[in-house]
């Protein structure tokens, strides 16, 4: 398939991420189908379902620390992380190409979102937050994202959100249709687009969100299985967050070639 030709900014971007373009594997590693389907289906029927129970329930599936869905989160971060460290490892498919750099970046910030999620293992071991802490953090956790909430927690997790949706729903979807198909002639661009298997995940981070705003800015009451704080709206809206994550560099990882 010969390249198109495209304006000079684009060539130029695409240009930048070919260089010393590394050797790939077909384009066919793709997660478990239990994992990329049934984990996040099964989660929110789990989280819906659970306002049926009773709320104690539905606090340990969303909201406990050390419930399902939090600890969840922090295996996928750290999941991603683990997946990020493994395609450094497999630098030398990479040769000088200026993304070898950016997978143990993305491994060190993936573990740090864990280690925030986990609290630092505060709700395990039983310590407890100092003082100067109890101040500014309004959950009296030892984490820097409830000291800030707005900078660290919301509109980080808006914003991804949004790129969430447009890189795992609509980009997939365009890609499926027959659309963009010159990325198909840039080997490194196509191994990094993503899959119709993020889907789910993708959908599910943005949807679980729309009950809320609904009952918020329209004044309405959806019924007893969407009543929920929004503190657990953000909850699962991180869970699906981590999840799409790992699954992305669970994706890469089995689409790399393994050296000779």
């Amino acid at each position: 398939m010969s390249r198109v030709e495209h304006s000079a900014p684009v060539t130029r971007l695409l240009d930048f991420l070919e260089a010393d373009a590394p050797a790939f594997a077909r384009m066919k590693g793709r997660p478990p189908t239990w994992l990329w389907l049934w984990v996040p289906i099964v989660f929110y029927v789990l989280v819906v379902g659970s306002l049926l129970v009773s709320d104690e329930f539905h606090f340990w599936v969303v909201n406990d620390e050390r419930g399902l869905g939090e600890n969840l989160t922090t295996l996928f971060f750290l999941g991603a992380g683990v997946c990020a460290f493994l395609i450094y490892r497999a630098r030398a498919l990479f040769a000088g190409h200026p993304l070898k750099w950016t997978f143990p970046v993305i491994a060190v910030v993936a573990i740090f979102v864990a280690g925030e999620e986990a609290s630092w293992g505060q709700h395990f071991f039983g310590w407890g937050t100092p003082e100067w802490m109890v101040e500014l953090n309004k959950q009296d956790e030892t984490n820097l994202h409830n000291m800030a909430e707005r900078a660290l927690d919301q509109k980080p997790r808006a914003v991804i959100s949004i790129l969430i949706f447009l890189t795992g729903v609509v980009l997939p979807l365009l890609l499926r249709r027959g659309k963009l198909t010159f990325l198909k002639t840039y080997p490194v661009v196509n191994w990094l687009m993503p899959t119709t298997a993020l889907i789910p995940a993708a959908l599910l981070t943005f949807l679980p969100r729309l009950p809320d705003r609904i009952q918020a800015n329209i004044d309405v009451s959806l019924g007893p299985m969407f009543n929920m704080p929004t503190r657990h709206y953000q909850e699962i809206q991180e869970f699906y967050i981590g999840l799409f994550i790992f699954l992305y560099l669970l994706t890469l990882l089995l689409r790399l070639r393994r050296p000779n």
